[in-house]
């Protein structure tokens, strides 16, 4: 597996028509549809639609080409009736789907990690998903008053470097010597650091509770990874629940754990 940047307009015969556009498949680029000679140097085919047949530079026909709301192709055919290799492609991604796993045709992600096949693909994402350690712990104290907690997890494969997933929750701590309890959350902000630019991580939520000295904040977030696998370029998103456990009365970390949805 290798690193490579994969722009949105890198085919040679949109370089040539750059002022028209092209007609690659727009449920894998977002390019325009207009006219391009044959000959471009794609072996991309064109798309199809009302019937018509059409043929990209340097491409065979396509029959016809369905997507579902979210434009993901979910017919392509060949006019002999055989799915094309991006429809296959499709078949197997979907086929490697678990818990709340998903996954949209392009993406946003200017750095895209390059796979031989699905296969690959899994066993990244297997390697990844099971290789989960705590790397440490850490408390500062901030002018304000407050302290905040910083907890450092990280993902490891036997492929590329590690990936860490950072959690830092500001907080005024309880006094022991009162009898109010003065504790408030300020802030959580998770994050991700390390070697890997193909992948993002997105806090999507979260919520804490505590009891007693002992305060738990459940943060909804998921990792989008950008790949490419043949003519398929795609963002693929895993949802995961991340929980950190720290005193507030001390404000010391106690614990960290993730889970895949």
């Amino acid at each position: 597996m290798e690193l490579v940047l994969v722009g949105t307009e890198d085919c040679h015969c949109h370089t040539t028509h750059a002022a028209d556009g092209c007609t690659h498949p727009e449920e894998i680029y977002e390019w325009q549809s207009v006219p391009c000679n044959s000959g471009g140097g794609s072996s991309s085919s064109g798309t199809s639609s009302g019937g018509t047949n059409n043929t990209g530079a340097g491409g065979g026909s396509i029959g016809g080409s369905n997507t579902n709301e979210n434009g993901v192709a979910t017919s392509l055919t060949n006019t002999d009736g055989s799915l094309t290799e991006t429809q296959n492609l499709i078949n197997q991604i979907n086929g490697i789907l678990t818990g709340n796993d998903s996954f949209k045709i392009n993406t946003n992600l200017n750095t895209l990690a390059q796979f031989n096949s699905v296969s690959d693909f899994s066993s990244f994402l297997n390697n990844f998903n099971n290789t989960f350690s705590i790397s440490g712990y850490e408390l500062t104290n901030n002018q304000n008053g407050t302290k905040t907690t910083k907890f450092k997890g990280q993902f490891t494969n036997s492929m590329i470097l590690p990936v860490y997933l950072n959690v830092h929750v500001t907080s005024k701590l309880d006094d022991p010597n009162t009898n109010q309890n003065e504790f408030s959350l300020e802030s959580v902000n998770s994050f991700k650091t390390g070697s890997m630019p193909f992948t993002n991580w997105v806090q999507d939520s979260y919520f804490y509770n505590y009891s007693g000295s002992y305060t738990t904040v459940t943060i909804n977030g998921h990792f989008d990874f950008g790949i490419s696998i043949g003519n398929l370029h795609l963002t693929y998103t895993e949802s995961w629940i991340v929980k950190v456990f720290f005193n507030n009365i001390t404000g010391n970390a106690i614990n960290m754990t993730v889970t895949k949805e």
